[in-house]
């Protein structure tokens, strides 16, 4: 009887040994998992960093790139040629300036196109299909000349402040990089700037940093005998007002200019290069 009473103990102990770990282990298996933005005790409890938005690049520069620069005076600028007195093949550049009666007005360097000023004359062909164009007036002592094409052609806008020294500028020839320089000095009638210019760069727009025009390339102008191998002038583009052009209020859009006259009218000197 002890045995048996013995065996029966044994086996009662071992059934609630068995029902209290499976009772145990559901507790663990069906209990709750706590959410980790409740409490992670390995996550820093530094406060989040803040994002900035990131710069929006929708507004137009202030000051245009090299790929930009050239885009934007790329078209406005066309390639001249024509002949010299001498009968031999000249080039340079020629830029617009506005536009009126359905005609497009383009400022050069008049001695590109000085044998135009008489009869016979040379033809003055413009860009890669050589687009023929009409001397229409000039300013000899400026070294300043007016061309008329027909239809439209892009016009850049002009400068809101004259060129001042210290400034950066641009010389922009047809075929060929735009140049940058440094303006040296100006005056109402000069901009001194030490970028060289050949005879392709005739006639070529100044341009600030922006696109905008100051002036026009001269490898003639010297208006104060101050030109040398290093220093050359330009003639700011305000001074096409004066002969060349009637311009209305600052002239930032093609339709502000118009012929100042409708035959050729000229100086009789001109200033050259010592």
């Amino acid at each position: 009887m002890l045995f048996i009473a013995g065996l029966l103990a044994a086996i009662t102990a071992l059934v609630a040994t068995v029902i209290y770990a499976n009772v145990d282990a559901k507790r663990i298996l069906t209990a709750p998992t706590v959410p980790a933005t409740e409490f992670d005790p390995t996550a820093s409890t530094a406060p989040a960093a803040t994002v900035e938005p990131a710069p929006t690049t929708s507004r137009v520069p202030e000051v245009l790139s090299p790929e930009e620069m050239a885009s934007k005076v790329g078209a406005t600028i066309r390639l001249l040629r024509t002949l010299d007195p001498q009968g031999q093949p000249v080039q340079g550049t020629a830029f617009v300036v506005g536009s009126f009666g359905g005609q497009t007005m383009l400022v050069t360097s008049f001695a590109l196109v000085k044998a135009s000023t008489r009869t016979p004359s040379p033809d003055i062909l413009l860009g890669d299909r050589n687009q023929k164009a009409t001397l229409w007036t000039w300013q000899e002592n400026r070294d300043l000349a007016l061309l008329v094409v027909g239809g439209a052609i892009e016009s850049l806008p002009w400068a809101t402040e004259p060129a001042k020294a210290g400034d950066r500028i641009f010389v922009a020839p047809a075929g060929q990089k735009i140049t940058p320089g440094v303006v040296r000095a100006t005056s109402d009638a000069s901009i001194e700037h030490n970028i060289f210019i050949d005879d392709a760069r005739q006639g070529a727009p100044l341009v600030n940093p922006k696109g905008e025009i100051v002036g026009m390339a001269s490898k003639v102008y010297d208006p104060n005998g101050k030109g040398t191998d290093t220093l050359f002038i330009g003639v700011p583009i305000r001074l096409v007002c004066d002969r060349l052009l009637r311009c209305g209020a600052g002239n930032t859009t093609p339709g502000e200019t118009t012929p100042a006259a409708t035959t050729p009218a000229a100086t009789t000197t001109t200033t050259t290069r010592r």
